[in-house]
């Protein structure tokens, strides 16, 4: 095999590479990887989950070469994908229409999103985001339009975070992280665990969003000074 052909099979298996090791490395208890997002059936079966938000998702095909299901599939990944990102566990779809014509095929849902009531302690969440130094060790975004899903692994420090950059509202975590180029983010807690930590915030209007992992830093790596 040629180096040109070793580069494309890279190129290739990267990202379902990083995909796999991403909810392998980072399913922490609150977060629910895309394989595991739940469709409810019925609206009375949401007891014990609290409604999140609304989603919507919509996939093309080329003329009559693209088989329906697989345009519908595809619709369907988006929408989990979306879900998982802003922290749901379960979806409940209100809307699905499909258009398969010889001129046209597409497929689009939309959802309310729903996730397990009490997920994540503001408590344990407030301690562990003011007491460590912490750092981005992976980032993970989608475009909605775009449908691209990107992992990147980072070793990006953050701002020591102030108690009064941490607030419960509405029974979601919200936490303001400045980076070291003094970036404000204003991010939700999805998942949390003893040693890191799972935030999502949009990155653009209401149509990408970013899923960030953040671990503790090294003790013997040089503090980034508090803001003044």
């Amino acid at each position: 095999m040629n180096m040109k052909r070793l580069i494309l099979l890279f190129i290739a298996l990267a990202p379902s590479i990083t995909f796999a090791q991403f909810d392998e490395s980072w399913n922490l208890p609150g977060y629910t990887p895309i394989a595991e997002i739940v469709i409810l059936d019925q609206l009375e079966n949401t007891e014990g989950i609290k409604k999140t938000g609304d989603i919507f998702s919509k996939a093309k095909g080329v003329f009559s070469i693209s088989a329906i299901n697989t345009i519908q599939n595809r619709a369907m990944e988006k929408l989990k994908t979306e879900a998982s990102l802003r922290g749901a566990s379960h979806l409940y779809i209100k809307n699905f229409n499909p258009e398969n014509s010889v001129f046209s095929k597409t497929a689009s849902y939309s959802a309310s999103t729903y996730r397990q009531e009490g997920e994540i302690n503001f408590t344990k969440a407030r301690d562990f985001l003011k007491d460590n130094q912490l750092q981005i060790e992976l980032s993970r975004k989608y475009n909605r339009n775009a449908w691209k899903v990107i992992d990147q692994i980072q070793s990006k420090p953050v701002q020591r975070i102030k108690v009064e950059d941490i607030q419960e509202k509405g029974g979601r975590v919200l936490v303001k992280i400045f980076t070291s180029e003094n970036q404000a983010i204003l991010c939700e807690v999805i998942g949390l665990s003893d040693t890191r930590i799972l935030l999502t915030t949009e990155t653009r209007g209401n149509e990408e969003f970013e899923l960030l992992g953040l671990g503790i830093r090294d003790k013997n790596v040089n503090i980034i000074q508090n803001r003044q």
